[in-house]
């Protein structure tokens, strides 16, 4: 899968070069999203695309009606998510049916190729067409030396070393190639875009990245692997830093499911009784940003997450994919996804700001706000 995933980066480097200026000035955020458009064809949906050179592509076309959070989509999830009830009064979907029904359409013919050609591929579709056929065995090692703080751990489930399988259907492999789409052309795109911010604000954070960069691929002879890439150190650092300042996972909610208590541990608070069946929702972000677990919490400052400081963290306190059994499970591919793309940037540019970069004062999250940024040639 890695050797798919550099292909994909290449993409996104190819447009760079056509391009004739020695400072390329770009919006960030629209640049990222086209790569991650590219990344989730490919490796969600076995689909060989190029945003960058055809972007009236259907795929492309319904992925952005997918991800619109403007006009009557923001009030649909918005009702989908908060109220239940309305939810099923109006018959309310998450997603309009005409995309639903190009993925289901896309998602068939796909397996029906892929059957009658004997063919497989390294990607989403395969994995759940293998597990509903009983053929997947659940992975059983990781790579003792990665570096990795940005990632959470995979949950142990206590299965180890034996083949599962579960009933599965199309529609089912459509939804996960939905959740798949829904949360990387959104999560990752926005943390690569406000690394790439702090970088340029910060360049003595990004010097000492190139460093590492360069000292990488001068070891390894011009060329990243993934095993280098997961255990370069500095890199894990800033982008650790970026996803605890500038979290994508803004809340998160939960079930509960036993009674929970909270005794009181400031004057004027009261006991907090939570019975089960409560939805719980953690203001990740609130989190992220508050100086008894995090001092100076507005202040970029990856040395947070060094070997000397890291176990300083309070991981509870570090919810950029969730925590607990219910963690995000994507964790690792997005951080490889971010990861990899700041690595070949780097290497061959430098971020700088420009005449229309903003302060960064009124960005939020779900900001639509642009980032435009340039890109100087090394």
């Amino acid at each position: 899968m890695f050797t798919l995933m550099d292909e994909i980066v290449k993409h996104l480097l190819d447009y760079l070069t056509e391009q004739d200026s020695e400072v390329i000035e770009l919006e960030l955020k629209g640049l990222y999203k086209k790569y991650a458009t590219d990344f989730i064809a490919s490796l969600a949906f076995g689909i060989d695309l190029n945003s960058f050179k055809d972007a009236d592509n259907e795929f492309i076309k319904m992925g952005v009606e997918l991800t619109s959070y403007g006009g009557i989509n923001r009030l649909r999830r918005m009702l989908y998510t908060i109220n239940p009830y309305i939810r099923k009064l109006l018959n309310l979907k998450m997603h309009p049916d005409n995309v639903g029904r190009f993925f289901r359409a896309l998602i068939k013919d796909t397996i029906a190729y892929r059957t009658e050609n004997a063919i497989s591929r390294p990607d989403l579709i395969q994995f759940l067409l293998d597990t509903r056929k009983g053929t997947v065995q659940e992975a059983t090692r990781q790579d003792s030396n990665e570096t990795q703080f940005s990632v959470v751990s995979e949950s142990d489930l206590g299965s180890r070393n034996k083949k599962f399988s579960t009933e599965l259907t199309d529609d089912d492999i459509t939804a996960q190639g939905l959740d798949f789409f829904f949360g990387g052309s959104y999560s990752t795109p926005t943390l690569i875009t406000f690394c790439s911010y702090e970088l340029a604000f910060h360049p003595e954070i990004q010097n000492k990245l190139r460093k590492e960069i360069d000292e990488t691929m001068e070891e390894n002879g011009g060329k990243i692997t993934y095993e280098l890439l997961t255990r370069m150190k500095y890199l894990d650092m800033v982008v650790s830093e970026t996803l605890r300042k500038w979290s994508t996972a803004t809340w998160i909610d939960r079930i509960c499911r036993e009674p929970v208590i909270i005794e009181p541990e400031r004057p004027g608070e009261t006991t907090l009784c939570i019975d089960p069946g409560t939805i719980v929702w953690i203001p990740a972000l609130a989190i992220h940003r508050d100086p008894h677990h995090w001092p100076e919490p507005e202040k970029f400052d990856p040395e947070r997450f060094s070997d000397e400081n890291k176990g300083n963290v309070n991981t509870g306190a570090f919810l950029a994919f969730g925590g607990g059994p219910r963690n995000c499970i994507g964790s690792r591919l997005a951080i490889l996804q971010a990861k990899l793309v700041l690595f070949y940037l780097l290497w061959s540019y430098e971020i700088i700001p420009t005449s229309r970069s903003g302060t960064g004062k009124n960005h939020f999250i779900m900001s639509d706000s642009s980032f435009w940024f340039g890109l100087k040639r090394r």
